[in-house]
């Protein structure tokens, strides 16, 4: 078990450092490419942060044909995302921490749309095949439309700033060398944090649920202290919506689409209960009601906020030993 915990515990701290490579990467990136900061945080810092979450789907599914692990972490991660994230952004922040009204009406609101399609999933059936996947990579294709075009009416507003070419390029190779590092940690996290699941007796939903998910959160978390700091909310709030959409509709969707096309059948889920359930769509719930009257999180909500994930917790701490 000794051997397990420092496996994942080393594994987390090369995803930590490489997810901070990889986000200083592609935020020059975004930067060359002229993108606007919500677009930014929803596509470059949210593919970033939850690259790791990807790769453990991947490995889950292909490698040790544990989808609930896989599963577990992303829902995990969402929580993390939605509760954890936010909250400490808007208390390091030097300014009011407002959202623009087009985070809300795009990020937000495709986040809502995923969190629904994942619910009406569960709750419909728990055996899922290449249907669900197609509708899961279809809405974040749906999603991604709706980016290129205000991006394209952002560009047009705005010019572009000038960049070196030779450098974008290191930039990318960077970005790129970094997500290969943080594949072969999320392969070790994966196999390490389900043999652990197997000897505490603990069901594999459950470890992805808390320990995998809080590890693989930590790109999320760095990128958005960093521009929380420099007063980039509307970087912070869509890299929560995008890397939560993200997670939700590709991170699942494509583990889920191959392990179906490879084993030509259904892939049965395993989620750990309602309860969690309940959770996200509280967590959801509480997210969209604090932004959604005037833009603006206060750090009343803050606390609010870590104060719910502390109980979340707790309770799965208690869920587990009883």
């Amino acid at each position: 078990m000794l051997t397990n915990i420092s496996v994942i515990l080393i594994a987390s701290l090369v995803i930590y450092y490489s997810g901070n490579k990889f986000a200083s990467a592609s935020s020059e990136i975004g930067d060359y490419f002229n993108l606007s900061r919500s677009v930014k945080g929803a596509t470059l810092d949210a593919i970033a942060s939850s690259f790791p979450e990807l790769l453990i789907a991947f490995f889950s599914v292909v490698f040790f044909h544990k989808f609930d692990m896989g599963i577990g972490t992303i829902a995990g991660s969402i929580l993390f995302n939605t509760l954890i994230i936010p909250s400490c952004a808007v208390l390091v922040s030097p300014i009011v921490f407002r959202v623009s009204r087009e985070v809300m009406a795009r990020d937000a609101v495709f986040y809502v749309i995923s969190i629904l399609a994942f619910l009406s999933a569960i709750l419909y059936s728990l055996s899922w095949g290449i249907a669900v996947a197609v509708i899961f990579i279809g809405i974040y294709f749906w999603y991604v439309d709706m980016i290129i075009e205000h991006t394209k009416k952002y560009q047009g507003n705005y010019k572009k700033m000038l960049g070196d070419k030779i450098s974008v390029v290191g930039k990318m190779f960077l970005a790129f060398f970094n997500m290969i590092i943080m594949g072969v940690a999320a392969y070790f996290l994966t196999e390490h944090a389900i043999l652990l699941s197997q000897t505490l007796g603990v069901p594999a939903v459950v470890i992805g649920f808390s320990i995998v998910a809080m590890a693989t959160s930590i790109p999320n978390i760095i990128i958005a202290v960093a521009n929380a700091k420099k007063g980039r909310n509307d970087d912070v709030m869509s890299s929560v919506f995008g890397s939560n959409i993200f997670s939700i509709l590709i991170a699942l969707g494509i583990p889920l689409l191959l392990a179906s096309v490879l084993t030509g059948g259904n892939i049965d889920i395993v989620f750990g209960g309602f309860d969690l359930l309940i959770w996200l769509v509280v967590a959801t719930v509480v997210i969209v009601y604090f932004t959604i009257d005037d833009y603006i999180l206060t750090k009343r909500n803050a606390v609010v906020m870590l104060a719910m994930y502390v109980g979340f917790v707790g309770y799965l701490i208690f869920r587990s030993m009883f």
